[in-house]
């Protein structure tokens, strides 16, 4: 993962390159290119090593990349950033990635896959096979959606109340960079300074 971490790294660049100081795209172009350019290289094979140690490190650049969206700085708490993205946290995006294989595999029947999926046992407790979260998540009946407003709901951060719906998307998106920037501050109250 320290190599994915590394290409998403570069990628991000790109991102930032065109969220520009002077210029700047608007927002909804940043975030189609982010979703394009870095979540897509980001996610390649993720049903595999989503509960891997080193996952922290992709989801760091994919951090980055969100701040760079929004134009929120360092401070802001990292609940808000797929917020204003309108983007799914990471980690949602992972699980749901999962939950698509996993269901296309067990929809054909014929497949076989189906033959080499071993029953799961916990040799060790260090292992976390992506096959008993599938299961585990199956028998939850996971949603996306649903999850990512379960993980909103549970965020008290400032001004979390303006928003009740974290999968919709927020106003303001289409404004010229320098104003979504300063609406997504007054909104996460994480400004440069102390004063507004």
């Amino acid at each position: 993962l320290k190599k994915t971490a590394a290409k998403v790294r570069t990628r991000a660049n790109l991102v930032q390159h065109l969220a520009g100081t002077s210029w700047g795209a608007n927002a909804n172009v940043l975030r189609i290119s982010a979703l394009s350019l870095v979540f897509s290289a980001a996610e390649y094979c993720a049903p595999v090593w989503l509960n891997s140690a080193h996952v922290g490190d992709v989801d760091i650049q994919l951090n980055r990349v969100m701040r760079t969206i929004s134009g929120t700085l360092m401070a802001t708490p990292l609940p808000w950033l797929p917020v204003l993205c309108n983007i799914a946290p990471p980690e949602v995006r992972r699980r749901d990635a999962l939950m698509k294989e996993y269901n296309k595999i067990l929809s054909a029947p014929d497949l076989p896959i189906l033959q080499d999926l071993p029953p799961v046992r916990n040799r060790l407790r260090s292992r976390k096979p992506p096959l008993q979260l599938a299961q585990l998540l199956q028998n939850r009946n996971f949603s996306a959606t649903s999850s990512w407003t379960e993980t909103w709901g549970e965020f008290e951060g400032r001004n979390y109340t303006l928003v009740t719906n974290p999968s919709t998307k927020l106003r303001g998106m289409d404004l010229p960079r320098r104003e979504w920037v300063a609406l997504n501050r007054f909104r996460t109250d994480v400004g440069r300074c102390n004063y507004w």
